[in-house]
């Protein structure tokens, strides 16, 4: 059984009940096998400067990028596409539209969408779009702790400042799976709470990084449709990769092109050997 420590100031969490069980879905590699077999089209909306990042992984892990960002498209588009990724680095009114759209039609089509929630503490005028794309119940919301502790903040009542307990919130809240990405990934789905290892901190050092693990997170959803269970294997797998590649890595540049190659070249197996998945 997973074990999440209550914090004392917040006695309204409850104690986790379940776990990733490596029987249900067979561990990450397995997930990434059947994503690898699915070739899924995952639609992306997200700023211009990160979508060529994130169209570059997934094509690099072995999904394919959709990238549709208008209003009269988008509806139309989730009808080829199998899971959507959206990420508010760059948000006005006109791709919140297309973005609210877009969610609507992938819940209504029963396909998997993230929220990568990415700047919402910037500014107040970016709070209230990021609380409407909230009730279109993303199926995983993934980002770094400051994303998610201004996230979860959102219409709290109370607010926590520990992200792990405001990330619990935030997925009982929303009925999302919550990853606080970082050097240590935690994810729940408010009622367990794992940990999964072993990234590189050059993952840092490459622009649209968090957008591109929330789009592979999405791909992974396409095929394992355990929320949890496939976002902790999208993590993994990142991990596994960002390893891979930092050994053969000079710097930031050398990295970005290593980390696509490991994206592409890392098997199930090697996955599941470097994975380093636990209790929070």
């Amino acid at each position: 059984m997973v074990s999440m420590r209550r914090k004392s100031a917040d006695p309204g969490l409850p104690v986790p009940t379940r776990a990733v069980s490596r029987s249900e879905t067979g561990g990450p590699g397995a997930v990434l096998g059947r994503m690898r077999a699915l070739v899924p089209p995952v639609h992306l909306m997200s700023a211009w400067r990160v979508q060529a990042r994130q169209a570059d992984v997934l094509r690099a892990a072995g999904a394919i990028p959709v990238t549709i960002d208008t209003r009269e498209e988008v509806t139309e588009i989730a009808q080829v596409t199998r899971a959507l990724a959206i990420h508010t680095g760059a948000i006005d009114a006109k791709a919140l539209d297309a973005m609210l759209w877009a969610a609507e039609s992938a819940r209504e089509l029963n396909h998997p969408w993230v929220l990568d929630p990415a700047d919402v503490g910037a500014t107040s005028f970016r709070r209230q779009p990021t609380a409407a794309l909230l009730t279109r119940r993303p199926t995983a919301i993934i980002g770094g702790p400051g994303d998610i502790l201004a996230a979860a903040h959102i219409g709290a009542d109370p607010r926590s400042d520990d992200v792990r307990v405001a990330a619990a919130h935030l997925a009982q809240r929303t009925g999302a799976v919550v990853a606080v990405t970082g050097a240590e990934d935690f994810v729940t789905d408010g009622m367990s709470g794992l940990v999964v290892g072993g990234g590189h901190l050059l993952m840092t050092r490459i622009d649209g990084a968090g957008a591109a693990v929330a789009a592979l997170a999405a791909s992974f959803l396409a095929a394992e449709r355990d929320a949890l269970a496939a976002t902790v294997a999208s993590l993994a797998f990142v991990n596994a990769a960002a390893r891979e590649a930092a050994s053969a890595a000079l710097g930031p540049g050398s990295f970005a092109a290593a980390f696509l190659d490991a994206l592409c070249l890392i098997g199930a197996d090697a996955v599941d050997e470097a994975a380093r998945i636990g209790p929070a």
